[in-house]
């Protein structure tokens, strides 16, 4: 493999051989290291900084791994939901060699990172899939035309991979050339080739901060590894043969060295011994908060609360409502992402339309978010405004339909008079709210035909004296 030196205009050769150490230029170690230019636009460069970076790590699992088991189910438009099905069987276990949970925690890793999530399904594009892999973005290469329209995708590294072509039939699906195989691209916004290619990783609008956050991990590391950076010195005034010097630095070093016994250790030349100490100073303090702001820009980032992440912003109080934050600004955007691009892929194949139905999830399945409409079913209970259907169908349930089998019928408080109903009437009929009172019947021109009317009865007949 060669690489041009501008500079002096010759070609070095560069022969690497595994255990060797090989200068490189600056410029291609730092491609190596974080992407082009020192940002992390390149999927390997992303994945670098999610490998060697806890401010990168921690706020990407915080969301992938409560994603990873969630139940996938089917959505109507109507709201009505579906758990039985031949497309949530497959997506049950959707390969030998990966469960529901990998699947998903794989997509969400990878969207998260890079910005991109390639899925493979294998079997005729035209019949139900029998198998789903993914494809990592870092093996998988594009061709273009001028107008930034994807023609083939080339998949590298895997067992279902090779050429995807596009589909001359206006669907933008694309398959290998056998129809055997067809791969779904599911991308975030990208502000390169006019948004229509390749998602682009979040990384990149806070490449200076996760580049420093590397460099800072390796810096320390090496610290301690090599002792560059003094925490204790020992000093011996007056001079030492090269042997007696050796000797005692072996025996210091012996005692004292190592990142296990408080980092590196100094000796320098003499015969009597001073010991002094080197802590942190104001410099390393000051690095120490630049780390802490890395952590908070990539929590924010992925849109992750802070007492998440941080135990310095968490407390009891403000934990539950975190808990619910994450649910709402990054799990379920990020999970109704990943399951858009499954529809896509798997559901014509299985005859349903996914403008009519889509891969989703059930709230009620999250004891937060069940909790949470609990709490706001609760408070609407509370205001009397609304039916039980009403509030069934805020549950997703049907109405109310009472039956003579056991426990068919749900019980209420009897003393309650159903509003704007008259109990009282002979008959039972709607009353408007505000209507006059009905008029008395109390006056003295009765019909005579009822007692109480308030007649004196004088058309009766009078019994006979005695």
């Amino acid at each position: 493999m060669a690489f041009w030196n501008r500079k002096t205009e010759t070609k070095d050769l560069l022969v690497i051989e595994e255990g060797v150490t090989v200068p490189l230029p600056n410029g291609l170690g730092e491609f190596l290291k974080v992407g082009i230019a020192g940002a992390t636009s390149s999927p390997a460069a992303a994945f670098r900084a999610y490998n060697e970076t806890t401010a990168v790590s921690i706020p990407v699992n915080a969301a992938a791994q409560p994603l990873s088991y969630l139940k996938p189910v089917l959505k109507f438009r109507d709201g009505t939901i579906e758990r039985d099905a031949p497309v949530l069987s497959l997506l049950s276990r959707p390969s030998p060699r990966f469960t529901l949970q990998q699947l998903l925690e794989d997509a969400a890793i990878s969207l998260q990172v890079t910005g991109d999530w390639f899925a493979i399904a294998v079997g005729n594009i035209n019949s139900e899939p029998s198998e789903i892999v993914p494809a990592a973005p870092v093996d998988v290469n594009n061709t273009t035309t001028t107008s930034n329209i994807v023609t083939q995708w080339r998949v590298d590294n895997n067992f279902f991979g090779g050429d995807f072509n596009l589909i001359p039939d206006g669907s933008f699906r694309y398959a290998s050339s056998d129809e055997l195989r067809q791969i779904q691209h599911i991308r975030s916004f990208s502000t390169k080739n006019n948004n229509s290619v390749r998602g682009q990783s979040p990384l990149v609008s806070a490449s200076s901060e996760v580049r420093q956050a590397i460099l800072g991990g390796i810096h320390n590391v090496t610290l301690l590894e090599r002792g560059g950076k003094m925490s204790l010195s020992f000093h011996f005034s007056g001079d030492m043969s090269p042997d007696e010097f050796k000797a005692n630095k072996k025996r210091l070093e012996d005692n004292w060295g190592g990142a296990a016994r408080a980092g590196g250790v100094h000796m320098t030349a003499g015969g009597v011994l001073q010991v002094e100490d080197l802590g942190s100073n104001n410099r390393d303090m000051d690095y120490l908060n630049a780390m802490k702001l890395v952590q908070q820009t990539c929590a924010q980032l992925f849109h992750i609360p802070l007492p998440i992440v941080s135990t310095d912003a968490q407390t009891f109080n403000n934990y539950g409502t975190a808990i619910l934050s994450l649910w709402d600004d990054a799990i379920t955007p990020l999970s109704g992402r990943i399951f858009s691009g499954l529809s896509e892929l798997l559901l014509p194949r299985f005859g349903m339309d996914p403008a009519e139905v889509q891969i989703s999830f059930d709230p009620d399945d999250i004891q937060p978010l069940r909790e949470r409409r609990d709490a706001e079913l609760d408070k609407r209970t509370a205001r009397n405004q609304e039916t039980t259907d009403e509030l069934r169908a805020a549950q997703g349930l049907g109405p109310y339909e009472p039956s003579e089998a056991p426990g068919g019928k749900i019980m209420v408080n009897g003393s309650l008079v159903p509003l704007g109903e008259d109990v009282f009437g002979d008959v039972t009929a709607d009353i408007p709210f505000g209507a006059p009172d009905a008029p008395d019947d109390d006056d003295d021109t009765g019909d005579g035909d009822n007692p109480f009317d308030g007649d004196d009865n004088s058309d009766d007949e009078e019994p006979d004296a005695q």
